[in-house]
């Protein structure tokens, strides 16, 4: 079984994908670690890594390989986190066997809720400051997934479920993923 986990930054996807390899023991990959990770490794911040790939398709492109290979060396029993996690898991299952199911989920929460669980997280000096470079890097990946895969964000009709966050604990969400799966709770 390979669950993927998508949405936009502060709409609770790695907090609620640690809760699920908590729950099922399952591997659990995050592109937006990986990406963070890139950008560390050159010196650069997130948005001004963003930025350099906007002109860079390789930056992308060797991230979504990165996450296929992960999948096709895995076969199953993952827990995808990304935002394009659902259309790496369809690339990469194509031609496999029918256990390699899917369950692709999108969580989604309010512009201002996602801003302040950013905010906290990373500890911005302000709200503005963090909304501001919330909507760059969105306008960013929007931009980027438009032009170099043809894939409008926006749409949803890839996902299976979407499951709004913002009023929601995470162990709840965590919750009704297993229960829309044949994944069990470990405890």
């Amino acid at each position: 079984m390979i669950v993927t986990l998508s949405g936009l930054p502060g709409a609770g996807t790695t907090t609620i994908s640690k809760l699920l390899q908590d729950k099922t023991g399952f591997k659990f990959i995050s592109a937006g670690e990986i990406f963070r990770q890139e950008a560390k490794n050159r010196n650069l911040s997130l948005e001004q890594f963003s930025k350099m790939s906007e002109s860079d398709p390789s930056i992308d492109t060797g991230l979504d390989m990165k996450m296929i290979g992960i999948i096709r060396e895995n076969q199953g029993n993952l827990i995808l986190e990304g935002r394009l996690a659902a259309y790496n898991c369809i690339h990469a299952v194509n031609g496999f066997s029918s256990k390699n199911k899917a369950l692709k989920v999108l969580l989604t929460a309010a512009p201002e809720v996602r801003a302040k669980r950013i905010a906290q997280r990373d500890a911005e000096e302000s709200l503005d400051i963090t909304v501001a470079k919330m909507f760059r890097r969105e306008a960013s990946e929007r931009k980027r997934y438009s032009s170099f895969y043809d894939i409008d964000i926006e749409n949803t009709a890839i996902y299976d479920i979407i499951i709004p966050t913002d009023a929601k604990a995470p162990k709840e969400i965590a919750e009704i993923i297993c229960s829309l799966t044949d994944l069990r709770s470990k405890s």
